[in-house]
């Protein structure tokens, strides 16, 4: 409805960290301090591959899926109230204004 939801990251089947980076416009340093800090939090898992040592896969883990299904749920409630109280002309504004602020932009 106002937008689509992103997922932590949607990887594709074999992205290097440096492509991550590129893509989503961060540094090297900046996804390592991220990765560290949802791993600690415990959203994270991190496995050493076995065919090379040097690489790491990254695994959402269930209290990422639970928040997520938190954050849904509540989006979801304000969505409705937004649609049951607002008049369409009033929806369409406040989607500009999501939108304006917004990565979309």
């Amino acid at each position: 409805f106002f937008f689509k939801q992103k997922t932590a990251y949607e990887f594709s089947a074999c992205l290097v960290g440096s492509e991550m980076c590129i893509r989503d416009s961060i540094s090297v340093a900046n996804a390592t301090y991220k990765v560290q800090s949802l791993t600690k939090k415990g959203y994270l898992r991190k496995e050493r591959s076995e065919e090379d040592r040097r690489e790491s896969h990254l695994h959402v883990t269930e209290r990422y899926y639970d928040y997520r299904s938190l954050f849904t749920s509540y989006a979801n409630i304000v969505i409705q109230r937004v649609e049951e109280s607002c008049s369409e002309d009033e929806i369409e504004t406040f989607k500009g204004c999501l939108l304006y602020t917004s990565d979309a932009a």
